[in-house]
């Protein structure tokens, strides 16, 4: 076999091995946003720390998170009747909420912002270094304020 030869065996290699890692990522991409994965997990594939909450005011059937995105990480804790969403992003103001119905200071002096959309649905939003934080609640049951602030305050 000649230089020619090798080299071009060489290049058609290095084209293969380049195609297969392309074809991977983009099915990477596709399909990541519906895999369900543990809680923690998800924080290794976004390039920002999330944090985890230690107290969740519903009782918990599952929990599991997604990737929305190549910045933007939901984590569901859910059963039956009610779920609840915490959402972490690095795309700072992402949550556009036109009117938020209460600003609140938090126990580290961290403005957080609350809304009640419905008797169904709540919502608190706040910053953490630079990854902006979201907790919606939807369910059938009443949950107070003070319930999701203390989850804000377990958020480490």
């Amino acid at each position: 076999m000649d230089k020619v030869e090798e080299k071009l065996k060489e290049t058609d290699k290095k084209r293969r091995i380049f195609t297969l890692l392309i074809v991977v990522f983009i099915i990477g991409a596709i399909t990541i946003p519906f895999i369900k994965l543990p809680v923690n997990a998800a924080g290794l594939l976004v390039p920002f720390k999330v944090e985890s909450a230690t107290y969740v005011p519903i009782d918990v059937e599952k929990q599991y998170s997604k990737i929305s995105g190549f910045n933007r990480v939901k984590t569901i804790y859910e059963n039956q009747e009610e779920s609840i969403t915490v959402w972490a992003t690095s795309e700072i103001g992402w949550n556009n909420v036109s009117n938020w119905d209460e600003q609140i200071t938090l126990y580290d002096g961290t403005t957080a912002y609350y809304n009640v959309i419905d008797d169904n649905v709540h919502m608190i939003s706040w910053r953490k270094d630079e990854v902006e934080y979201a907790i919606d609640y939807k369910g059938a049951k009443e949950i107070s304020k003070e319930k999701l602030i203390k989850m804000v305050q377990s958020i480490e």
